[in-house]
């Protein structure tokens, strides 16, 4: 189950899970491209709890019990402390963190009855490096982090594993509309590797974290080398 299925990363996902044999659905507020990458979308409010509910238990009846859930739902939250206005904080953490916690609330403890699983929560570098006129954003990226570590130590003895996945810049439409020279700038002079991640990287190390048996409550940071610094 991918909760957020339909954007750059994520259908870049379910396109690979599908291909490895997997059976998936997403889970968004966006309707899923053509052709669509998944056997099952769920049209959703993911940061609502009730919405959410019913969404999963769609998913089950239909797919049977996912033992794989990955979270990549999420846009950008621009502005600093002072232009940041209290509603504009809450939108942002009940999409970029609430989300995430009813999606491991209404998952995760399922998994223990069948077995176990894995779920890969996709954040963002930007939760790991001070981000002056993103408050909201790199905020509830950070707090992401630490949820996972709290989610895997509780779950590990039902061999469930929890990892995040913390990328930096993504080729995807979630930059494509910035202004091009600045972009052009940031990957030549801001990246060492000197180029935006592809989806299929990410998508690469999120399967990769989902396939090692002996890897949870980690974050693993695909940025290029950004938090190296300049």
């Amino acid at each position: 189950m991918i909760v957020g299925g339909t954007g750059g990363i994520g259908s870049q996902i379910a396109a690979d899970l599908r291909a490895n044999g997997t059976r998936v659905a997403t889970i968004s507020r966006r309707p899923p491209p053509e052709p669509r990458p998944a056997e099952l979308h769920v049209p959703c409010d993911v940061a609502c709890a009730g919405d959410f509910a019913r969404a999963v238990d769609e998913v089950r009846d239909t797919l049977g019990t996912p033992t794989v859930m990955i979270h990549c739902a999420g846009r950008s939250f621009p502005g600093g402390l002072r232009d940041t206005a209290a509603e504009h904080w809450r939108a942002g953490i009940d999409l970029l963190l609430t989300s995430v916690f009813l999606a491991c609330k209404f998952t995760l403890p399922a998994m223990a009855t069948v077995g176990g699983g894995a779920a890969v929560i996709i954040s963002s570098a930007a939760g790991h490096r001070a981000v002056g006129d993103a408050i909201t954003y790199a905020t509830a990226k950070a707090a992401l982090s630490h949820m996972v570590r709290c989610m895997a130590k509780e779950l590990a003895p039902d061999n469930v594993r929890v990892n995040c996945l913390a990328p930096g810049f993504v080729d995807t439409r979630f930059h494509a509309g910035g202004d091009p020279q600045h972009l052009e700038h940031t990957a030549r002079h801001r990246i060492p590797l000197r180029r935006f991640a592809s989806p299929a990287e990410v998508s690469h190390m999120t399967l990769t974290l989902l396939a090692n048996p002996y890897v949870t409550g980690q974050t693993v940071v695909l940025d290029g080398g950004l938090n190296l610094g300049a």
